[in-house]
């Protein structure tokens, strides 16, 4: 299977306008969260590939 869309975390910055399924306002909290997600796909057995929106 390949997951052709996840992800759309949005680091949201002041004075800034933008879009995501969710946001973060921290770099770290931002790499944490994205890394989370792709965690969770690199545990499926049937994930074969994937891209990050």
């Amino acid at each position: 299977m390949i997951v052709s869309e996840y992800g759309g975390v949005r680091l949201a910055q002041e004075d800034t306008d933008g879009w995501g399924y969710s946001s973060d306002n921290a770099p770290h909290n931002y790499v944490h969260h994205v890394a989370l997600l792709t965690a969770a796909l690199l545990r499926s057995p049937h994930v074969q590939g994937y891209c990050y929106t």
